[in-house]
C-alpha cells in the first residue's frame, strides 16, 4: 500500500470519519476553489492530506467542526 495511502488511512481510523474530496467540500461550505486553497495557505481552512500523486481529501470532521467554529464567530460577532 502506498505510504500517503497507509498513513491517510491510520489518521482517518484514529478520527473516525470520511474523507471528503474537493467538489463535495465545496458543496458542503459554499467556497470556491481559490477561496478553499486560500484558507490553508493562511491557517484559516483546515489542511488537505495528500492521497496520492494528484489527489487530495479533507477529514469530514475537520470540515465539520470549522463549519461549528464559524458558526460559533457569527454568534459571537451579532451579540
Amino acid at each position: 500500500m502506498n505510504t500517503n495511502i497507509t498513513q491517510i488511512h491510520n489518521l482517518q481510523t484514529e478520527k473516525i470519519g470520511s474523507i471528503l474530496r474537493l467538489p463535495k467540500v465545496q458543496s458542503k461550505v459554499s467556497l470556491s476553489k481559490t477561496s478553499i486553497y486560500a484558507g490553508m495557505k493562511n491557517g484559516t481552512f483546515p489542511k488537505a492530506y495528500k492521497l496520492g500523486e494528484r489527489a487530495i481529501g479533507w477529514f469530514e470532521s475537520d470540515i465539520t467542526a470549522w463549519l461549528e467554529s464559524r458558526k460559533t464567530s457569527v454568534h459571537k460577532e451579532a451579540a
